[in-house]
């Protein structure tokens, strides 16, 4: 019992709260400013996102007349890649997007086709995997979307500027 009394009084201190009572109550605040916190970063990473697309937007290079859209963004998990190559999709109306990103020792890729494209043979599952081989993985997906991963992250860069052949040698 003494054991606990202690460990609730070093809850008490490490809370800076005035009485154990009080434990519970701070406990219960701290949660509601994390989730807070939690949505102001969530909502900083989709506005950074945004200026990153338009960025990235710059680079598009023509590939036998389709827009194509290849490149590495930093510090992102699959969620920010999703949501860039979205809105880099939705700028180009007609157009290939492959992003790609490396943390912690592994190699994130997406992939999105245009409607258009779909229908002229282009699909993102294909290209995707043929990059993410390049990079030690694989993956697939939806002919709209598809995602992969790699252990290479080293080849990243070789496997973004292949992007164009690969895309050539599905068309």
């Amino acid at each position: 019992m003494n054991e606990q009394l202690s460990l609730l009084d070093e809850a008490k201190e490490a809370l800076k709260v005035k009485t154990t009572k009080d434990v519970p109550r701070r406990i219960v605040q701290l949660n509601d400013e994390l989730k807070t916190k939690d949505r102001e970063i969530e909502s900083l990473t989709d506005k950074l996102g945004n200026m990153d697309a338009l960025k990235i937007l710059d680079d598009k290079q023509d590939v036998d007349g389709v827009p194509v859209v290849a490149a590495i963004v930093e510090d992102r998990d699959m969620d920010a890649l999703r949501s860039i190559a979205d809105e880099l999709k939705q700028k180009l109306d007609s157009g290939i997007v492959v992003l790609g990103t490396s943390k912690n020792g592994k190699v994130n890729l997406v992939t999105t086709v245009s409607k258009d494209l779909i229908q002229a043979g282009y699909k993102a599952g294909e290209i995707v995997k043929e990059t993410a081989k390049l990079c030690g993985g694989g993956g697939g997906g939806r002919p709209d979307m598809a995602q992969a991963g790699g252990k290479n992250p080293e080849k990243l860069q070789s496997a973004i500027e292949a992007v164009p052949s690969i895309v050539r040698s599905i068309s």
